[in-house]
């Protein structure tokens, strides 16, 4: 899922709609195409998208668009909002995506699958909330 990390995130789509993940790290910083990398937690961890993948590039064959975002070092305890935006739906209709969450190494993970109806779109919120003791995830 999304590379290695401690809180990963994995967006994978078949349309050519132009998605866009998101993610806000705890306290500050706002990963997506526009801020590709974020430190925080004290210069302890940094939040990277590995690309902004604009719905023309196949990443894995036969037709898979995919963006990961991957938060390595150590992590601050907190909320990770992760989300999906349909910057440009470009002409596809309806994109059902797949976002597949860890906020625990790769030990738990989540998954969801939002349709993003048109241009400008937005998915729900998932969030992987990390504690002392590990990972929870909401929805």
């Amino acid at each position: 899922v999304g590379g290695s990390g401690i809180v990963r995130g994995k967006l994978t789509w078949t349309t050519t709609a132009d998605l866009d993940f998101h993610l806000t790290v705890p306290g500050c910083g706002h990963v997506a195409y526009y801020n590709t990398t974020v430190t925080f937690n004290g210069g302890a961890a940094t939040a990277r998208l590995d690309h902004d993948n604009l719905g023309g590039t196949i990443d894995v064959q036969p037709n898979l668009r995919v963006e990961n975002i991957a938060v390595t070092g150590t992590p601050a305890v907190g909320n990770y909002a992760f989300y999906v935006h349909n910057y440009s739906a470009h002409g596809s209709g309806p994109t059902t995506a797949t976002v597949r969450l860890t906020g625990d190494g790769g030990t738990t993970s989540r998954t969801y699958t939002p349709t993003l109806q048109t241009t400008g779109s937005v998915s729900p919120t998932y969030t992987v909330t990390r504690t002392a003791t590990g990972a929870t995830y909401s929805p």
